[in-house]
């Protein structure tokens, strides 16, 4: 039998599986993320940079899982059900989890009704406050 019987060019070198070898180690990894907003955002977000990620060729793919809140995210990461999730920093217990990507610093806004009397927040003592988001901003409210 000589070498190219065997498959091989004139340098003895397999150019098919080499190709297929190089194709299998450098194919890019896929991590599902599961965002979760209010509002939709956090998934479109994601969805983005996911895009973005897939039309530069980097080596890391993302899926996004959209869920309802991040609640509804932190549950998903917790139960071992996601890779990553966007997750506010009040949202159960994170004493586990390592931040990879800070995306917002988020801001608490106080309104109150022209005219009133409250202009602190300790002035809120004992007041009814309404909360937009229900449970996912509960910590907020309860500090």
């Amino acid at each position: 039998m000589d070498e190219n019987s065997l498959g091989r060019n004139q340098h003895g070198a397999l150019p098919g599986r080499g190709h297929l070898c190089v194709c299998y180690f450098t194919r890019p990894v896929t991590l599902t993320v599961a965002a979760g907003s209010i509002d939709g955002s956090a998934a479109q977000m994601m969805t983005s940079i996911a895009g973005r990620l897939t039309k530069t060729g980097a080596s890391i793919r993302l899926k996004v899982v959209s869920v309802d809140s991040a609640f509804d995210a932190a549950k998903q990461f917790s139960d071992g059900k996601v890779d990553l999730a966007i997750i506010r920093a009040d949202v159960g217990d994170l004493s586990e989890v390592r931040t990879v990507v800070l995306m917002t610093h988020s801001v608490a806004m106080l309104v109150v009704p022209p005219g009133s009397t409250i202009d602190s927040i300790g002035a809120l003592s004992g007041k009814t406050v309404g909360v937009v988001g229900g449970e996912a901003n509960r910590p907020v409210v309860n500090r």
